[in-house]
């Protein structure tokens, strides 16, 4: 994958997370897993996405779930929850700077 698909599919996470309920937890490490090809996106917006997942790899989403005790997954779902709302702010508000700088970056200049 290219710089510019990458770049595309990292504009529709952040719509998608944004205007669509996707997982804010899910869209971090998504992004994370585009950072070696969004090359031109600073790491000052990166840097969230990265923490986030970092400090979210513990955690049971998507399809792993289905791998997880049950009585596991209702502890770490309340985990998940209360530091989902701690950090949906800082999460929307890097969502919006990276939508600003990938929009601002396909200007002629």
């Amino acid at each position: 994958m290219n710089e510019e698909c990458a770049k595309q599919q990292a504009k529709h996470i952040a719509l998608r997370t944004l205007f669509n309920g996707y997982d804010i937890f899910l869209a971090c490490r998504d992004l994370v897993s585009l950072r070696s090809r969004l090359t031109s996106v600073p790491m000052s917006i990166m840097d969230t996405f990265v923490a986030i997942e970092s400090e979210t790899e513990d955690l049971p989403l998507g399809s792993e779930r289905r791998l997880w005790a049950s009585e596991a997954l209702i502890v770490k779902d309340a985990e998940a929850a209360e530091y989902r709302e701690l950090v949906r702010n800082v999460v929307f508000s890097a969502l919006r700077a990276l939508l600003h700088y990938l929009d601002d970056e396909q200007k002629p200049q």
